[in-house]
């Protein structure tokens, strides 16, 4: 896939502009190795994951725990094994455990089927936005539950909580890496 960089975003030379109901541009992009929509799912499902891993480890992060990416419903949703006790440190004695999640956006993307000049009628958004979060639970093992709450994770060297699932190349991206690219 080519890809042009304009003042309006991420363009390739094999997209597709339409509007939504609130004016603005949707970009519909092809790639050759995304056939249909059972191939473009496959490929998200399979590399999210993976790619969402060595996007924290680039960014200084080991989570010491299990990380998955997977469908539900219409979204993509990121599910992590707390962390616990000790693992924890000195929050230990204040929260009884810690995860990773998706907390808005996640959306997969929308597909859309036009014949095109070169004969491929298989479009899609070219990336999946997310909001990365940690949630919590309070209380310590030997008092009572205090409830759950969560907020933004901002990654090291990032102002924000905004990532991007770049689809064509299976990566993640942070804001500067996202707007450099186009998206």
């Amino acid at each position: 896939m080519k890809h042009i960089k304009t003042f309006e975003g991420y363009v390739s030379t094999d997209v597709n502009e339409t509007m939504n109901p609130l004016n603005e541009a949707v970009v519909f992009v092809s790639d050759a190795k995304f056939k249909d929509e059972a191939t473009l799912k496959a490929d998200i499902l399979a590399k999210a994951g993976p790619a969402f891993i060595a996007f924290l480890k680039a960014k200084g992060v080991d989570w010491p725990t299990a990380i998955t990416i997977e469908e539900s419903g219409n979204r993509l949703t990121l599910t992590t094994k707390p962390v616990v006790g000790k693992d924890l440190g000195v929050m230990q004695y204040g929260f009884k455990e810690v995860y990773l999640e998706f907390f808005g956006g996640g959306t997969l993307p929308k597909i859309q089927k036009a014949t095109a000049e070169d004969g491929s009628d298989f479009q899609f958004e070219p990336c999946i936005w997310c909001r990365l979060h940690y949630a919590y639970k309070h209380g310590s093992a030997d008092t009572f539950s205090q409830g759950s709450n969560g907020c933004n994770l901002y990654l090291p060297g990032t102002d924000n909580s905004d990532i991007w699932y770049d689809i064509a190349n299976g990566v993640w991206l942070d804001r500067k890496e996202a707007q450099k690219a186009g998206f």
